[in-house]
């Protein structure tokens, strides 16, 4: 949510709603194991025993699951605990989920699955297979020699493709694109 959504979604809900909710994410976040020191021993472990199918083997956060807890130990909407859940983040952020999200750049690996899914690299894949057939050729019917200058043949041939990709890179960012 914007700040404009989870405030107006806000402002619907009484004190003892907002004390609610409040009370609800601390819970979570103290039952996740993120923070400690903040709500009696008792409240966590009784809330870890009550809600086992939230805890992970990794301490961790899950959007979905915090709003997820917060509706069942407060019996509200799930728009007032994603309301409360998106303006403690953006209280402690000083900006949303999204406009972080959007921030932040694409791994290298995820900008190569994205291209991946392109025509140029349907036929590398191809092109690699062959090459990866003709070594494994030369390897058992002339040796490991043959098999050597056969890759290094390929790898010759294949520096054009990985060219031609890393072009598809830079044209893909020109337009602004990821």
């Amino acid at each position: 949510m914007t700040p404009e959504q989870f405030t107006a979604v806000l402002k619907l809900a009484t004190p003892e709603q907002l004390d609610a909710l409040d009370q609800a994410h601390w819970r979570y976040i103290s039952m996740m194991g993120l923070i400690s020191d903040v709500l009696p021993d008792e409240v966590v472990e009784a809330d870890r025993k009550a809600y086992p199918h939230f805890i992970k083997s990794r301490p961790g956060y899950n959007d979905d699951e915090c709003k997820t807890f917060m509706v069942e130990v407060t019996g509200l909407s799930p728009e007032f605990c994603e309301a409360w859940r998106d303006q403690d983040f953006y209280t402690l952020h000083g900006e949303s989920g999204e406009d972080m999200g959007r921030r932040q750049k694409p791994s290298f690996w995820a900008r190569v699955r994205k291209l991946a899914s392109g025509r140029v690299a349907r036929f590398g894949l191809l092109y690699l297979l062959i090459g990866a057939a003709g070594t494994f050729a030369a390897l058992k019917t002339q040796g490991g020699d043959a098999a050597l200058c056969t890759l290094i043949i390929l790898s010759y041939l294949f520096a054009p493709f990985c060219n031609s990709v890393h072009k598809a890179f830079l044209a893909r960012e020109a337009r602004g694109q990821q």
